[in-house]
């Protein structure tokens, strides 16, 4: 761990390597590695480089436990020589700066205030969820690990089970069904009690006709011929328009970072292209007004990303491609779905000017956050 955590400088331990008919100390466990590398490094006949300072110390047996330490803990001071001068800070500051190289940021980090990705996969709210939600013992808790074990469900779930809206009993009795729940409880720890409550919010929430805006109705998605599951992205910040560097093929090379991420669904519907993201969110309303003023208060940037993303994965530079080819937004609250014909569902297609502001936006991220 601290390796990758240095934040000025790194004091590695080195143990000089013993010939293997000595008898002396002998190194082992994860550190040997490390410590093999500074060997080679310290015999070249250069020296290891300017990036290392040696100090060689005093081989000093460690003092016996039973006797009384002459030094006082309270009493110690931190040498000064440990900490940076505030030039030195500033040299770092503009090291880090200017030969930091590519970087690669996500929904998860930028919601939280970061240049810098801190998480491999995207996080969801807490999926807390209202008391008044929660009317039996068997309901469902809320919570991040419930949200985790309903994603990994769907995300493994053979959709096809789902065609034709088969009734709930019969489709939780199919033994694919039952390999993926119970895959899924044995996973994450879910108390089987609460598996009836989860079936039920899933088989409704995949079922149900949805209105996609001016696009027609999605009768359930079950039906898809093509979709898939937890798809990865990754692309370049946008950048403002210059000159060169070019690569080989005189493209543009992007120097600034990436935006990585992952989006729960992706389908197809009519010729256009659309996401889903399940929430597990407990709300005290579930109406597609309540919903949208709940997505775009707690999830802006998700949804600046995640259209980001689409745009580029279709390849869309103009307008009428746009038009074309890009569907939209649904959000699918999983506990809000089967309380009315609209409920639990939240639709949204940004036009192609609010695309261009995120982009604009986006441009200017790296240089806020810095």
């Amino acid at each position: 761990m601290a390796l990758t955590r240095a934040r000025a400088r790194l004091y590695l331990p080195y143990v000089p390597l013993r010939e293997p008919k000595d008898k002396g100390l002998k190194l082992d466990g994860a550190y040997a590695c490390v410590n093999a590398r500074l060997d080679a490094l310290l015999k070249r006949p250069e020296g290891p480089g300017p990036a290392f300072q040696i100090e060689v110390l005093d081989d000093i047996p460690p003092p016996s436990l039973l006797e009384p330490s002459p030094l006082s803990i309270p009493a110690w001071v931190t040498p000064e020589d440990v900490f940076l001068t505030r030039s030195a800070e500033r040299e770092l500051e503009e090291i880090r700066a200017t030969r930091g190289g590519r970087f690669a940021t996500s929904y998860t980090a930028m919601q939280k205030g970061h240049v810098h990705e801190d998480a491999s996969r995207e996080a969801d709210q807490t999926g807390e969820v209202a008391p008044e939600l929660l009317r039996g013992e068997n309901d469902l808790p809320g919570g991040a690990a419930t949200g985790i074990f309903l994603h990994s469900i769907i995300e493994t779930l053979d959709f096809s089970t789902l065609a034709g809206a088969p009734p709930l009993e019969r489709w939780r009795s199919l033994p694919q069904v039952r390999r993926c729940v119970d895959l899924a409880v044995r996973t994450h720890g879910i108390d089987p009690r609460y598996l009836p409550h989860a079936e039920q919010m899933i088989h409704t929430s995949l079922t149900a006709t949805i209105t996609l805006g001016d696009h027609g109705e999605l009768e359930g998605f079950g039906g898809l011929e093509r979709r898939l599951c937890e798809v990865e992205f990754l692309f370049p910040l946008p950048e403002p328009p210059r000159t060169g560097p070019l690569d080989e093929e005189g493209r543009i090379l992007h120097d600034e970072g990436y935006v990585k991420g992952f989006i729960d669904f992706l389908f197809e519907h009519r010729g256009r292209l659309y996401f889903a993201d399940w929430k597990s969110d407990g709300l005290r309303s579930f109406t597609p007004a309540f919903l949208g003023a709940h997505v775009h208060k707690n999830y802006p940037r998700q949804l600046q990303l995640y259209s980001l993303a689409l745009v580029r994965m279709l390849g869309v530079r103009d307008e009428v491609a746009f038009e074309e080819r890009f569907g939209g937004l649904l959000y699918v609250f999983l506990r809000g779905t089967g309380r009315g014909n609209s409920e639990g569902f939240y639709f949204w297609r940004p036009d192609w000017a609010q695309i261009l502001r995120w982009e604009q936006d986006l441009q200017n991220f790296r240089r806020n956050a810095a």
